[in-house]
């Protein structure tokens, strides 16, 4: 497991700290998911949002003041859950992915946490919540930090998009244009 000491991660591990001392102790732990522009720092170390995307398994009613405050490069922040969150709408499932197992955090060791993988982040990418002007950047630079190829990409993204009823053709095309970045700059 990679170990992370930014100032952004340390302030995720701190916030999900205060949500699992709230929780206290219960049988088994709840598994959190680490998604979104949180999941693409831990990957490339890279971006610092204010909302943290995270998908529990388990209901987790949460203060509506439940934030953080830490120093990024001599400048305060603040992180807090994005309430308005919701994974369906980044293609992303986290009962079917391979998330990356980041162990039992908390005073109380009651909350699994884990990260989405590379790809999956990379394939969010092309949901209407990514970011338009960084898109095939951000999917370039996970593709050469996890490990997987155009092919790979695309395999992915199709099955995602499978899942989904509906006009998925500016999807199709965004997936088109960044198999193509990709296929441009291997030079294949």
């Amino acid at each position: 497991m990679k170990q992370l000491n930014t100032d952004f991660w340390l302030a995720i591990i701190s916030l999900l700290e205060k949500i699992s001392d709230m929780i206290g102790e219960i049988e088994l732990p709840i598994s959190a998911v680490i998604t979104g522009n949180a999941a693409y720092h831990y990957h490339t170390l890279l971006g610092s949002p204010e909302k943290l995307d995270i998908c529990f398994d388990r209901g987790v009613i949460l203060p509506p003041d439940l934030k953080v405050k830490y120093f990024s490069n001599g400048i305060e922040r603040s992180l807090t859950i994005n309430r308005k969150y919701n994974e369906i709408n980044e293609f992303v499932f986290p009962e079917t992915m391979d998330a990356i197992d980041l162990g039992l955090i908390g005073p109380n060791k009651n909350i699994s946490l884990k990260v989405i993988s590379a790809i999956d982040v990379a394939v969010s990418r092309l949901s209407d919540t990514g970011p338009d002007d960084t898109r095939n950047d951000d999917i370039l630079k996970l593709s050469n930090i996890g490990s997987f190829n155009r092919e790979e990409f695309q395999q992915h993204a199709e099955w995602a998009l499978s899942q989904y009823f509906g006009d998925t053709t500016r999807f199709h095309i965004r997936l088109h244009d960044a198999c193509s970045t990709m296929t441009t700059l291997s030079g294949r």
